[in-house]
């Protein structure tokens, strides 16, 4: 498509403002997810599988059968499980979900380092009762998704590395009441809305990982073992997958990607939470990194007291070598993401493996401030109107005693030097979080965004560079 040139400056009204006046955020609360679901209290309602769009929307059950993207991958229970009857799809729980796009930099030791200029985070949630390194009011987190950025992380803020903030709570999501997330995975909004692939962030589309939990494992065993040629039930440490054909428009038959006794050595242990990396992209060296499985495991009575000792505890296989083994950063610490509990579930990024991506932003990126305390987040996953897209922005802060005043989001062309306004919103006192949704005409290459006070100098957050769509 022809490149389309900007005015100088766009003057836009931001379709949405919302505020979140009571808990800190971090750097990941504005992106869209799926998340897999499963009722716990007060009464027993359908688990299922929800698409969360950008900001504070609430999770939605996917898409029907049929929609205007004929052809691309469809996530919903329906199109995934056509097999299963539906008079028992109810049994369906999806535990651990992947599309093969986590980003893992695992080196040998099973340490997580993606070398002198990268970061990873951890985007996770976590079982009933789990306890976290978190000061805040909050009394169920089951139904919540959480962030950490491991140590040694490249110009991510201080604040951030080696501390968990909390990114979307379930009231952020809109889950119903007594429903806690169990799976989640970054790239399906985007898979499924034609977007891939992108370098560093979507690298296969047409691949879907899963287990389920140990009880819907034993209820469908009928439906599944045809396909799987599995000499015993299903485990909930089975790790299936499934492709989509785009001729058919359906998924295939589900098949083993890894047996719990490949994985963990155990065919009665309960894999919680589940990361796939195929790697099937060179990352920014031209190298080819190996597949890496990532998993936390259910505390499980049935199992040897010393892999209980790793229930919680993040492990991860490469390249089908041997069973999954714990995981350290790059200090040589094993990574621990709960205090107490089980974690259930799990998301690996790193952008830095990239050029830019059009979805996701680190905060503050850039070390021209030394103690930068604004957050943004950036979002984009509907189709166009037009020859504009909507970019969600989520502005936090990791501190309470900001001013009030105003907050602006600007941008600039990576060729260019001089930052144009785009969107701006007041901020009241003490108020933590400002959420945008602008509508953005795109021109070509690159663009950086920005976050800032308009009283301000110092306190500024950058994204990364984001390739806009042509």
């Amino acid at each position: 498509m022809k490149p389309r040139t900007l005015l100088s400056t766009l003057l836009i009204t931001p379709l949405v403002a919302q505020v979140d006046p009571d808990e800190g955020r971090g750097s990941f609360q504005s992106i869209p997810h799926f998340v897999t679901t499963i009722a716990t209290s007060p009464a027993p309602q359908l688990p299922g599988l929800r698409w969360k769009a950008a900001n504070d929307i609430p999770a939605t059950i996917p898409v029907p059968l049929d929609t205007p993207n004929q052809g691309l991958p469809r996530y919903s229970l329906q199109k995934l499980f056509d097999f299963v009857p539906e008079s028992a799809r109810a049994l369906l729980v999806l535990d651990g979900i992947s599309t093969g796009n986590d980003e893992i930099p695992l080196q040998d030791g099973n340490v997580l380092d993606p070398g002198p200029e990268g970061w990873v985070a951890i985007l996770f949630s976590v079982g009933e009762g789990a306890t976290l390194s978190l000061n805040d009011e909050r009394t169920n987190r089951h139904g919540d998704i959480y962030s950490t950025h491991l140590a040694g992380a490249f110009n991510v803020p201080p604040p951030l590395v080696g501390s968990t903030w909390l990114e979307q709570g379930a009231e952020h999501m809109g889950l119903p009441p007594g429903h806690g997330v169990i799976g989640h995975d970054l790239q399906m909004p985007h898979i499924q809305n034609g977007t891939g692939p992108v370098a560093g962030y979507i690298s296969v589309t047409n691949r879907f990982f899963f287990s389920l939990t140990a009880d819907s494992a034993e209820d469908c065993n009928d439906y599944f073992a045809p396909f799987l040629g599995l000499n015993r039930p299903l485990s909930g440490a089975d790790i299936l997958q499934m492709t989509w054909d785009n001729q058919a428009n359906s998924w295939s038959n589900p098949s083993i990607f890894r047996t719990a006794e490949e994985l963990v050595g155990h065919e009665d242990a309960d894999v919680d939470a589940l990361a796939v990396d195929l790697a099937d992209l060179p990352n920014k060296n031209g190298e080819v990194p190996p597949e890496v499985i990532m998993i936390s495991l259910a505390a499980n009575a049935w199992l040897p007291p010393e892999m209980n000792a790793l229930s919680a505890q993040i492990l991860a296989q490469r390249n089908g070598n041997g069973t999954a083994q714990r995981v350290k950063d790059r200090n040589g610490v094993y990574v621990k993401l709960v205090l107490t509990g089980e974690v259930d579930s799990i998301a690996v990024l790193d952008p830095e493996t990239a050029t830019g991506n059009p979805y996701v932003s680190n905060a503050n990126i850039g070390n021209q401030y030394l103690k930068p305390q604004l957050s943004l987040s950036i979002s984009s996953n509907e189709p166009p109107t037009g020859s504009t897209y909507n970019y969600h922005f989520s502005v936090g802060n990791f501190l309470r005693n900001m001013p009030a005043g105003t907050v602006e989001i600007e941008w600039k062309l990576a060729t260019g030097t001089t930052w144009l306004p785009l969107v701006s919103a007041n901020r009241a006192l003490l108020q933590r979080t400002v959420q945008f949704t602008a509508p953005f005409p795109h021109p070509s290459g690159q663009a950086f965004f920005r976050a800032k006070f308009a009283t301000s100098t110092t306190n500024v957050a950058y994204s990364w560079p984001v390739f806009l769509k042509q």
